[in-house]
């Protein structure tokens, strides 16, 4: 097996640390490609850029025939971030005023009630799994409370997500287990009843308005929209929920930043984008090339599978001097955490305000929080986060 093979086969095995295998693999080289999995992998920051933003390249590998077969059946999230324009333009306008910005500012108090309220029940025992008493529940019952589920159901919708979540493969995307299929099952029965509750009777949620959404005349189909509010329910969760389990592992390990944060919570929006660079949620992105196209001197094929790998890009020298250390005040953000151009995650600003307001409950409450137990990092290539993130808050 080649150098590079060798190295390929270790990315693969989501190691605990994947960043030496990062760097190795851009210094053999920034475009490469890889014979045994079919596709190219561009680890360097200016290359993922160009592809990210460039209007020759796809996101729908069905189109190009470069799919996994579905012979098996498997369920795999479509939708938003799996279609191209002009239905990627037409879907994402239905949907993008409510995580504008602007309007996800409006959620702060909501926010910060519920971090409180999650923290005093932790603080009465002393300790928590940061994931499952905290970074988990937190962005589900937010995101509960968008998409209009009552509070009674907002414990079983966010198992059913977080099952289905646990139980996609990283390679082809699909849910591969029974107790996987059975959630996604459980969540789609629900998801029908909840449209077709606010078809009858509209409330002020989100999806009392996609329901009433219309484009150039069109209502949202019934199949688009049960897939948005799918989609939203599996991925919603797993960006903000990563970014404070990782965030937080981060700086415990880098005492001093996280000193500098508790004596100066100011700082947090620099430190959130920062924390995003270091180690982000989500490491790799897929693309097809939709006709021939030049990168960095490579010559990529139509319908030829380009692998982003989004937490290579975040630590390239080139982009960001000492990209191994952490500094919660480098400055300026550049990274390529939530992706860029037209499919830049919807979900950002809903992440970054969750992420700060719970950053800063954490580190500013528990003067002497600390690392409890042994940790459990997930076992996926594509998506960076724990299982179990034990801690001691006094």
């Amino acid at each position: 097996m080649t150098e590079l093979g060798e190295l390929v086969g270790q990315l693969m095995q989501a190691s605990e640390d994947p960043y030496p295998t990062y760097d190795r693999i851009r210094e053999h080289s920034r475009v490469c490609w890889v014979p045994d999995l079919g596709r190219w992998l561009v680890t360097g920051h200016r290359e993922v850029l160009a592809v990210l933003n460039h209007g020759r390249v796809s996101v729908d590998r069905r189109r190009y025939g470069t799919a996994p077969d579905d012979d098996n059946g498997g369920y795999r999230p479509g939708g938003l971030p799996f279609v191209d324009p002009p239905d990627h333009t037409r879907l994402r306008s239905l949907v993008q005023d409510s995580f504008s910005p602007k309007t996800v500012a409006r959620l702060r108090p909501e926010v910060q009630r519920l971090t409180d309220e999650l923290l005093t029940r932790a603080a009465e025992r002393g300790e928590m799994d940061l994931i499952a008493d905290f970074a988990g529940p937190l962005p589900a019952i937010v995101l509960a409370g968008l998409l209009g589920i009552p509070a009674r159901d907002q414990a079983m919708f966010r198992s059913w997500a977080m099952t289905i979540i646990e139980t996609i493969d990283p390679v082809s995307h699909r849910v591969v287990s029974e107790d996987g299929h059975q959630a996604r099952t459980d969540l789609t029965a629900y998801l029908t009843e909840v449209v077709a509750a606010r078809r009858r009777r509209p409330e002020d949620d989100l999806i009392s308005r996609m329901v009433r959404a219309e484009e150039s005349g069109q209502r949202l189909t019934a199949a688009e929209l049960l897939e948005m509010c799918l989609l939203l329910a599996i991925v919603g969760l797993e960006t903000t929920t990563n970014l404070i389990g990782n965030g937080m592992s981060a700086l415990l390990a880098h005492p001093a930043q996280l000193r500098r944060l508790r004596e100066d919570p100011a700082l947090v929006r620099g430190a959130v984008e920062e924390l995003l660079r270091y180690d982000a949620p989500v490491q790799l992105a897929g693309r097809v090339a939709a006709e021939d196209i030049e990168l960095a001197g490579q010559a990529l094929r139509q319908g030829q599978v380009i692998g982003l790998v989004l937490g290579a890009a975040n630590r390239d020298p080139l982009a960001f001097p000492l990209p191994d250390r952490l500094d919660i005040a480098r400055g300026p953000a550049n990274h390529v955490g939530f992706g860029r151009g037209i499919h830049f995650c919807l979900g950002a600003a809903t992440a970054r305000l969750e992420g700060a307001v719970a950053i800063t409950a954490l580190v500013t409450r528990f003067p002497d929080l600390r690392q409890s137990g042994a940790v459990k990092r997930r076992q996926n290539v594509h998506v960076r986060g724990f299982e179990s993130l034990p801690l001691a808050l006094n």
